[in-house]
């Protein structure tokens, strides 16, 4: 027979499990939802202009890569044409303009497909893609 001291163990452990139940329900109903976040969230963009011509301006022309891919030895025009006739020198680049400095705009040059044109400028052995560099006597 079923003592009167076990029964309340036996209610206050079943307590106990119910308690427990309960309060990971609660926990788990009261989690934010991930995917509702997600959707909630504005996206963000990676904000690109679209590529304008940049004329060198530390001198005639550069000599080196090194000095060609240095963004602060161009600037920008809107038609190279006016200012670069022949095919002899590096003139301008056809490039992204870099966005972290808007009143100043240089050509984004590092990590983009301008810095391989250019390395391919300097290099004889690889062509240069005519449309992004041109060229003047």
């Amino acid at each position: 027979m079923i003592t009167l001291k076990s029964k309340g163990l036996f209610a206050s452990l079943a307590l106990s499990v119910l308690f427990m139940v309960g309060s990971v329900a609660t926990a788990h109903a009261n989690e934010p939802d991930k995917e509702k976040e997600k959707k909630n969230q504005p996206k963000v963009e990676a904000k690109t202009l679209a590529p304008q011509w940049f004329v060198y301006s530390a001198s005639s022309h550069p000599t080196n890569a090194s000095d060609a891919k240095n963004q602060n030895n161009y600037t920008p025009v809107g038609d190279p044409s006016d200012l670069c006739d022949g095919a002899t020198n590096l003139c301008a680049i056809l490039a992204e303009p870099d966005l972290s400095n808007p009143s100043n705009p240089r050509p984004l040059i590092t990590g983009q497909q301008i810095e391989t044109e250019i390395d391919n400028y300097f290099s004889p052995s690889s062509p240069h893609d005519e449309e992004m560099i041109v060229q003047k006597n």
